[in-house]
Parts: C-alpha cells; structure tokens; sequence
C-alpha cells in the first residue's frame, strides 16, 4: 500500500510521459536525443558516400543501410524507455515523505529543493552533513525557522550541448539526495515533504 501522500503525488504526474520526461530517468537517454540522431546520420552519410566513390561496385545497399544504424539507436532507446513513468512511481510510492514536482526534474529544470519538517528543522551545518552523503556539490542555500524548511541546491552544471543529460544528472542527483540524505535524516528529523523548485 503507498504512503500517503506519496500516491497522492504519484497520481499528480502526467498520465503519459514525454520522451525528454522518459530519457531523463536513464543515462542511456542522451540516444533518444534528436538532433544529435541527425550528427549521427550526417556523419555515417558522409562516410558511405566517400566508400561508395572510392569503391562504386558496392551493392547501394551496404552503403545506405548504416545510415540507418542512428535512427534504430534511437528509436529502441524511445522504446526502451516507455516503461520510465512507472519506474519513478514506483520509486515515489517507496518512500516515507512526499517528493513534489518531481515533473521539474524531469523536464530539465527544479535546481532546488525545499524539505519541510514536522518540528524546527535541522541546523544549516547538520543538514550539510546529510547533504554531502549525497554529493559535495549539494548545498543549503537556506533555512526558514517559519516554515520549518530549508532550501537546498542540486549542485548541477547546465548543458547546452547536451540538455538531456543535463536532466538526468539532476533526476539522479534527486534520487541520490533523497535516498543517501534525506530517508536517513528522517529517522532523527521527521520531514513532512519535499518540494522541488
């Protein structure tokens, strides 16, 4: 049976998953990634055209056919990852605490995280020290006695060149805080949700 308040979330995502949303939760991800597809069809169309003059007797068929290798990577990675919304209920469902917009991860964004708790929370150096289970680059960026919060930071550089492994370096990260630092902060420090923003 889920926790409460951690269906209640889990029924909150979207009912379909986008494909960004599906490649965020693996670090095979980066082969559902479109334009670099077509890096990937220019280059193999560059090398069969240079083997097809060079060797013109080929068969046209063993020159086209590696074109083709880039999309089917592709395509199976998008197949592949189908499942992915599952996964990440069932992760959430796990869990003794709400993780909220769990979509912004996914989507690419949500650096921060707000942890709210139950009584006043944790001192800023010994949530550093829970963080850093986690990653040295994850921080608190600040507590709030009114709302019985703190605020941190993922810690995750931004891609241009590569913005679908930038977001699954932040859904792992996220996994990684909640897992290494937060369920074991629980235990001394009883959290009511995470919100990330």
């Amino acid at each position: 049976m889920p926790k409460q308040g951690a269906s209640v979330f889990s029924d909150s995502l979207p009912s379909k998953f986008t494909a960004n949303m599906n490649a965020a939760t693996s670090k095979y991800g980066v082969l559902c990634d479109i334009p670099w597809t077509f890096v990937g069809v220019a280059i193999f169309v560059v090398i069969c055209i240079g083997t097809f003059v060079r060797n013109p007797d080929l068969p046209v068929w063993t020159v086209v056919t590696p074109v083709c290798i880039p999309l089917l990577i592709t395509l199976g990675a998008r197949l592949a990852l189908l499942n992915a919304r599952k996964t990440v209920v069932d992760w959430l469902n796990k869990l003794p605490f709400p993780v909220e917009n769990t979509n912004a991860v996914l989507a690419g964004s949500g650096e921060h995280f707000c942890v709210y708790f139950d009584e006043d929370a944790p001192k800023r150096e010994v949530m550093m020290e829970f963080l850093e289970r986690a990653s040295e680059d994850t921080f608190v960026v600040e507590r709030d006695d009114e709302t019985k919060s703190v605020t941190g930071q993922f810690g995750i550089n931004p891609s241009k060149l590569n913005p679908l492994g930038e977001a699954h370096r932040r859904y792992r990260r996220m996994r990684e805080v909640v897992e290494l630092a937060l369920i074991p902060m629980n235990e001394t420090y009883r959290i009511k949700s995470v919100l990330i923003v």
